[in-house]
């Protein structure tokens, strides 16, 4: 896990600012948060004959991808400091591609009506937010403060049934920060200017 350490001289950013456990005589305050980013970049949109075959992938499909096909495990997260299991790739597919369709067709060899099961293929079209899941601890001898990456969790728009309308993003899976960082590598490659060490450093030290 990708781990970001500073001495502490001023105040923590607002999203980092409450500690939930002590641990004694350590003096070590220790708080898991998650965080909302969103990680695009065009700068490589009119060059894409010089990019190598996927290089326009964007970060939510090469990471849905990666636990679709086994190389990488998604896990569900209950938001209390635990992950509670796996995801089922086929899950995760049927939440991208959402529910199959049938339809009746007709045999062109034997002219039979038959039912025939339509799929879709996953859309990862606009995913570029993300759930970050970061562990801060403080320690108040040394006034060192540690951020430790744990995982990422693409995001996928919500809409409603009837009206269509945007109700919110849902996370999807997350997966864990060691079996992440080679896609992220391979994402910033392309997308330089989509780079999410800096995103988290402008996030928590820039923009509060």
């Amino acid at each position: 896990m990708k781990k970001i350490t500073f001495l502490l001289v001023i105040a923590c950013a607002s999203t980092c600012s409450t500690y939930a456990q002590t641990s004694g005589a350590s003096m070590n305050w220790h708080k898991t948060i998650s965080r909302e980013i969103v990680l695009s970049d065009t700068s490589m949109i009119n060059n894409k004959k010089k990019q190598d075959v996927g290089a326009n992938q964007n970060l939510a499909e090469m990471l849905i991808q990666a636990v679709i096909s086994g190389k990488a495990h998604g896990y569900k997260y209950d938001y209390s400091g635990n992950f509670t299991g796996t995801i089922d790739p086929k899950y995760l597919k049927e939440i991208m591609s959402g529910p199959s369709d049938t339809m009746n067709v007709v045999d062109p060899v034997t002219g039979k009506s038959v039912q025939r099961v339509i799929t879709r293929d996953p859309d990862y079209n606009g995913m570029d937010r993300f759930s970050i899941l970061e562990d801060w601890t403080m320690n108040k001898t040394t006034g060192k403060v540690s951020m430790q990456i744990i995982a990422i969790g693409p995001k996928r728009a919500v809409y409603g049934m009837e009206t269509h309308e945007l109700r919110g993003y849902q996370t999807v899976t997350w997966i864990k920060y060691e079996e992440a960082a080679p896609y992220l590598q391979k994402f910033e490659a392309s997308n330089p200017n989509a780079n999410l060490f800096l995103k988290l450093w402008n996030d928590i030290l820039v923009e509060n």
